[in-house]
């Protein structure tokens, strides 16, 4: 900031002496202050975007721990399933074993896709608290922006 004050100092001091200087060191001043506004814009507009894929990665994981909990509902169900099977009549306890190994096979396969899908939301997990991280640097960095904004402003308001 000091390089810049002493530059716009030196460009408008040298500008007076020279004649013709004043418009070329306000140019150079605005110039800054475009450049800060686009960075500040491009900042923003990063930080943005990285709210809207956290924004999306919430939505992800939301409806994986849905299908989740489906899943484990389901199992629930089978489970009891199970239960009522095994306690039936003794004579149809040969019967119902091959109903019993089937609804056992369709826990494994279910267990299988909550494994996956606990996977899934472990890794999601993980890109979420990347992208949070990224995002509370991206907001600093604007917050750190915004008041070197408005100090630049400020110097140049008490300059005058």
């Amino acid at each position: 900031m000091r390089k810049i004050k002493k530059s716009a100092v030196g460009l408008l001091l040298g500008g007076l002496l020279l004649g013709g200087g004043a418009t070329y060191a306000a140019t150079n001043v605005f110039g800054n202050l475009d450049q800060i506004e686009s960075d500040f814009n491009f900042t923003l507009n990063f930080a943005k975007s990285k709210q809207l894929e956290v924004t999306n990665l919430q939505s992800q994981l939301e409806g994986v721990s849905n299908d989740k909990t489906d899943l484990e509902d389901d199992i629930s169900a089978l489970l009891t399933e199970i239960e009522r099977l095994k306690t039936d009549n003794a004579i149809e306890v040969t019967n119902k074993n091959v109903e019993i190994s089937n609804k056992q096979a369709e826990i494994d396969a279910k267990q299988q896709e909550v494994n996956a899908k606990q996977n899934a939301i472990n890794d999601l997990n993980k890109q979420l608290g990347a992208l949070n991280g990224e995002l509370s640097q991206v907001e600093a960095k604007v917050s750190q922006l915004v008041n070197h904004t408005n100090a630049g402003v400020k110097e140049l308001t008490d300059g005058q």
